[in-house]
């Protein structure tokens, strides 16, 4: 029997430790260590592939693609932290135009909108807003 059987793991244990000895990355690796480093491979994997089917399933498609498994990294906080360096092959960019690149009256109608609660700064509302201001301050 297998020991990826014996630890009821789908990934290659013997094939994770022999590269791991291959690596030289200590004088001696423990019999454990292959165990342990597949199944947290594993686990990891398990997350991405979750997170990236969810994404498929929100965009009403059938496949996952590099895309949706980028988009599900840097959904995922714990996973940004540690995948966020990651370039993933044809996986694009995070949708969203940084504040640096915006227009000051933008930038500051998004501010005002923040402050007061609101979803979406309104080019209508920001006026009123500052009529009244403009109001209050003549009177």
């Amino acid at each position: 029997m297998s020991r990826s059987k014996r630890a009821n793991l789908v990934f290659p244990v013997g094939r994770v430790t022999r590269y791991m000895r291959k690596a030289n990355l200590a004088p001696s690796i423990s019999a454990n260590a292959g165990v342990f480093t597949a199944a947290v491979m594993e686990y990891i994997i398990a997350e991405i592939v979750e997170l990236s089917g969810n994404t498929v399933r929100d965009r009403k498609k059938q496949r996952i693609t590099p895309r949706d498994i980028y988009l599900s990294i840097h959904r995922d906080d714990e996973l940004a932290k540690y995948l966020g360096n990651v370039i993933i092959a044809s996986g694009g960019v995070v949708p969203g135009i940084q504040a640096a690149l915006l227009p000051a009256k933008k930038i500051k109608a998004m501010a005002e909108a923040t402050e007061d609660g609101e979803q979406q700064p309104n080019k209508k509302s920001a006026s009123k807003k500052k009529k009244k201001a403009k109001a209050t301050s003549s009177e």
